[in-house]
């Protein structure tokens, strides 16, 4: 009995030991984080649509962003993954009250959101004439948006981080000159 007993404790703590390894976590993948900068909550717009700025990070790397305008479908934006940092779209807006629901995704699927309540134009219409029908081309209506005027800075294929970012001497990679620029300059 004392026998059948010892070998029972000597399996129980087999089955129980372990040899102080935790198995990988797959809950160990967080999900990404958004914030908006830039329009404003509640903004009023003028024009076909806005530039917006999101902040995005995540411990893998963001490789989706999304928008879906009044309900429409989600469309994709072209973006390079990226750990952390800030890209910059447009959302195309009707006139009235618009909502734009911005999502980021990483590489496992999990996602964050963030919703832009928007407004485009005023309740009338009662401005002089001049805007008609056509004329201008496709992407440069940029309503009340001023395009930046600051210094231009470069990146291209035969760039190297460690330059100055000039036409001459191009940095290498987007993300990189994204981490230089200032507000107000142009790449």
């Amino acid at each position: 009995m004392q026998r059948l007993f010892f070998l029972l404790l000597v399996g129980l703590l087999a089955a129980c030991s372990t040899d102080g390894q935790v198995p990988p976590s797959s809950s160990s993948n967080q999900a990404p984080s958004l914030r908006i900068l830039s329009p404003s909550n509640g903004a009023s717009i003028s024009g076909s649509g806005t530039r917006a700025e999101v902040s995005v990070s995540d411990d893998k790397a963001v490789t989706r962003l999304t928008r879906q305008v009044n309900g429409g479908s989600e469309q994709d934006v072209d973006i390079q993954p990226t750990q952390s940092g800030n890209i910059i779209f447009w959302i195309p807006l009707v006139s009235g009250s618009n909502t734009a629901v911005i999502r980021v995704y990483d590489a496992e699927g999990l996602s964050a959101s963030a919703t832009l309540n928007l407004q485009v134009g005023g309740s009338g219409s009662g401005g002089s004439g001049g805007g008609g029908s056509g004329g201008g081309s496709f992407g440069t209506d940029y309503g009340d948006y001023t395009l930046p005027s600051g210094p231009t800075y470069y990146v291209g294929p035969g760039g190297n981080n460690t330059n100055d970012g000039s036409r001459e001497r191009p940095w290498a990679t987007i993300s990189f000159a994204v981490q230089k620029l200032k507000p107000g300059d142009v790449l």
